[in-house]
C-alpha cells in the first residue's frame, strides 16, 4: 500500500488522547496524507490507517472491550461535497479487523457546523455544542470506541461522549489517526 520511500519514513510511534490513542501526530506526510483522505477523495487509505492504529493501540482494544465502533458523524452536506465520511470509512475497517459491529447511524449531526481548523479553542467548544443526537429509537451501549480522523482539542470527542454518557453509555475510549499538538508518546 505504500511506496518504498514512504515506507522507510512511517513510524506508528502511538500518541495518547484522553481515554484514546492515535498513531501519528499530524505533521508532515502524515498531515499530507490525512488531508488527501479527508478532502482528497483518498478513501482507500482506510485499511492502511486502520492497520496503524491497531498497531498501537490493539492492547488498549482488548482491554477497552467495546461492544460497537462508532464514527464521528458529518453533516449531510458534507457528505455530499466529500462523497463519504472519512471517519466511518476508517470505522468499517477496524470493525471488520476486530469482527465489532460497527454503527454509522446511532449518532447524527444535527447541524452543519464550521469547520474546526480555523477556530481557538473556546470557539469550537462552542462550534459543536448540541451538534450531535442520538437517532431516535436507538439504543445506546455500554461500551463504545469513538473513531475520529484528527484529534486537536478533543471538543468533538468530549460532546459526543457527554451526549452518549447522557444516554446510558459509561465507557467511550476514542482512536484517531492523527493528534494535532503536544507529543505524548503512548509507549507501546
Amino acid at each position: 500500500m505504500l511506496c518504498r520511500a514512504c515506507r522507510q519514513s512511517v513510524s506508528c510511534s502511538g500518541y495518547l488522547l484522553p481515554d484514546g490513542v492515535a498513531p501519528f501526530l499530524y505533521q508532515g506526510i502524515y498531515r499530507e496524507a490525512v488531508h488527501r483522505f479527508k478532502y482528497g477523495g483518498r478513501a482507500e487509505y482506510a485499511p492502511f490507517f486502520a492497520a496503524a492504529i491497531l498497531t498501537v493501540c490493539r492492547d488498549r482494544l482488548v482491554q477497552w472491550k467495546p461492544d460497537v465502533i462508532i464514527p464521528v458523524p458529518i453533516h449531510r452536506k458534507r457528505m455530499l461535497e466529500r462523497g463519504y465520511n472519512q471517519a466511518e470509512e476508517l470505522a468499517r475497517c477496524l470493525a471488520e479487523e476486530l469482527q465489532i459491529r460497527c454503527d454509522s447511524r446511532l449518532v447524527v449531526r444535527r447541524r452543519n457546523t464550521h469547520p474546526q481548523n480555523d477556530l481557538t479553542p473556546e470557539e469550537r467548544q462552542r462550534n459543536v455544542a448540541d451538534a450531535f443526537a442520538i437517532r431516535k429509537g436507538a439504543a445506546v451501549p455500554k461500551r463504545i470506541l469513538l473513531v475520529d480522523d484528527i484529534y486537536t482539542t478533543g471538543s468533538t470527542i468530549a460532546e459526543i461522549r457527554r451526549l452518549l454518557q447522557t444516554h446510558g453509555a459509561d465507557r467511550i475510549p476514542a482512536v484517531c489517526i492523527c493528534r494535532a499538538g503536544k507529543d505524548d508518546r503512548a509507549g507501546e
